[in-house]
């Protein structure tokens, strides 16, 4: 299923640049390969399937595909030895749930092209001797995990591409990178941070740091202050009770404090808060438990709209007696815990 000469390359650990020159000498410009494997997600079982075709998967009647970048080789860029293709599902429609996010990425992604081909000297991809022109093929993902897989189809063998790039998010990236193994693509992933994506194969990778070891720094930080205090402790008769537990005893201000964690119900949000508790150990505070024993980690939808729902994993997590409250979320989420905590007056 992997071209050729980059299952060669991998084997041989051959350089980026002798790689590109291999994909790209080696792929006809001006014709499209279309059939190939189709990896389909069932959202019903949650799981995907995957089947040789001889045509590209459907999409839904409307899909946009959008191009940036100098047309095929058979056209024009005579001026280039060759046409460094990039196909990419992008939730380019203004009423997808990651438009916003989308439009940072494409926005970036034109203008490095349009340095890269106008601005830099030489012009192109330099590549040994030689110098490629680069194109991106975007088709419409829909924000939806049903569609990403064949939108990143469409846009990588329906366009001849020599490489794939991930869209926004996790969830989406999950399954877009069991589409571009399957074609035997290079994906790089544009958005997407938890490390299942990348596990999965090795022919995914991202820019992002791993979802497991964002909170890594803040926990660190936390941890550094307290035991700023402990050294640092005033008098005893400074203490007032706006200052416990850290002023007022208790073994120390860094003993006092108590982790737990509240994550928003996304493949990424419960990443970053799956390692919290090797995060919390790692940094000397103590993590807050359930009756079984387990560390205490409450979900919360994305974007909730059930004050209750939020109020109720809140009263969990201070009934435990967490007093530092690590959010693994999204702006939306963020904002409901915020609301709630006012609701509860309680201030982690």
């Amino acid at each position: 299923r992997t071209h050729p000469q980059l299952r060669m390359s991998i084997g041989l650990g051959m350089s980026i640049s002798t790689l590109l020159t291999a994909v790209v000498s080696t792929t006809a410009s001006c014709n499209v390969m279309a059939p190939g494997i189709n990896v389909a997600y069932d959202a019903s079982s949650g799981t995907t399937s995957s089947a040789y075709s001889e045509t590209l998967p459907l999409l839904p009647a409307g899909t946009a595909a959008v191009s940036y970048g100098p047309p095929n080789l058979c056209t024009s860029t005579k001026s280039f030895d060759g046409m460094v293709v990039v196909g990419a599902p992008l939730s380019v429609s203004p009423s997808d749930s990651y438009f916003a996010y989308s439009k940072m990425i494409k926005g970036s992604v034109e203008i490095f092209l349009d340095w890269l081909l106008t601005e830099r000297t030489p012009r192109g991809l330099q590549v040994g001797d030689q110098r490629f022109s680069m194109r991106f093929e975007w088709v419409g993902d829909a924000s939806s995990k049903t569609q990403v897989t064949p939108a990143l189809a469409v846009a990588t063998r329906g366009n001849g591409a020599h490489f794939a790039m991930g869209g926004y998010s996790s969830a989406l990236t999950q399954y877009a990178a069991q589409q571009s193994f399957a074609d035997g693509l290079l994906m790089v992933s544009a958005g997407a941070a938890s490390t299942s994506v990348f596990t999965q194969n090795n022919l995914t990778f991202g820019l992002y740091p791993p979802a497991a070891v964002y909170h890594d720094n803040p926990l660190a930080a936390i941890a550094a202050a307290a035991a700023d205090v402990d050294a640092n402790q005033p008098p005893a008769s400074a203490a007032t009770d706006s200052q416990s537990p850290c002023f007022a005893g208790g073994g120390g201000c860094l003993a006092s404090l108590r982790v737990g964690f509240i994550q928003a119900d996304t493949l990424f949000a419960k990443s970053q808060c799956a390692n919290g508790e090797a995060l919390g150990a790692k940094h000397g505070f103590e993590v807050a438990r359930d009756g079984a024993g387990v560390a205490l980690i409450v979900t919360i939808p994305k974007a909730p709209t059930d004050t209750n729902e939020v109020d109720d994993a809140l009263r969990q997590l201070r009934d435990a007696g967490v007093n530092v409250l690590v959010g693994c979320t999204y702006l939306s989420t963020t904002k409901a815990i915020i609301a709630a905590l006012e609701r509860l007056h309680w201030s982690p």
